[in-house]
């Protein structure tokens, strides 16, 4: 029986191919199988939230004490500056001595109003971002310990999911928007709530003891037994 060149090229490849393809199965067996990613997401609006956050809480508390001082140095210098005024519109006599050492008074004071009011916005800007920045730094401090301890190898920022509604400012809404790392996760995944609860209880340890209680209500702390804005009983 005769055999074309054909026939014995063909044979070649097939008894090849039969050689290789045991050696290839051994190949992918070796291959080992893509690590799966354990992923969490944080809210860190929650972690900024001075509710639910007590050191943020403290940090707000810090902060509108110093507004307190500021605005109510601004009360006493436009008080002092209109009875200034009243005193200075009762004088007659437009070109005494007297006139022009008032009228200079007032444009004193006007100007100490001038200053301390740009201040004061310069010093409460700074005062909040310092907060933040502060607050900022223990939610990435907890956020990675947790991963550790939990075995995470990612956790991302995941703010609230839902739109803002057309009642909300146009631009600060799109800007808001544009800023969600996440737009959907498994409720699974969200941490938040460990997290928050670390932060707390690491600011406890560290928080020197007041002796204070606080109300669970209101969020005031006070060393009275009872809270002084909705008069509830507090304890330990």
């Amino acid at each position: 029986m005769r055999y074309s060149s054909r026939f014995f090229a063909a044979a070649l490849v097939a008894v090849a191919v039969a050689a290789l393809a045991p050696a290839a199965g051994v190949r992918a067996q070796d291959t080992a199988p893509a690590k799966a990613l354990k992923i969490g997401v944080v809210n860190l609006g929650d972690c900024f939230d001075p509710a639910k956050y007590d050191y943020g809480r403290d940090l707000q508390a810090e902060l509108n004490a110093t507004r307190k001082t500021l605005d109510d140095e601004l009360v006493k210098i436009r008080k002092g500056l209109e009875d200034k005024t009243k005193t200075l519109d009762a004088l007659t006599d437009k070109n005494s001595s007297l006139y022009a050492q008032k009228y200079g008074e007032i444009k004193v004071e006007e100007a100490r109003y001038d200053i301390l009011q740009k201040m004061r916005t310069n010093r409460l800007l700074s005062a909040q971002y310092s907060a933040r920045n502060q607050m900022y730094a223990e939610v990435r401090k907890a956020v990675a310990a947790l991963a550790q301890e939990m075995k995470f190898d990612l956790i991302l920022r995941a703010d609230e999911s839902a739109v803002d509604d057309d009642k909300v400012d146009e631009s600060q809404s799109l800007q808001k928007n544009m800023l969600r790392t996440v737009l959907y996760c498994d409720p699974s995944m969200d941490i938040t709530a460990k997290v928050l609860a670390r932060l707390n209880e690491e600011y406890k340890k560290r928080k020197p003891g007041t002796g204070e209680l606080e109300c669970p209500q209101c969020h005031i702390r006070t060393k009275d037994a009872k809270c002084p804005r909705c008069g509830a009983t507090l304890k330990n």
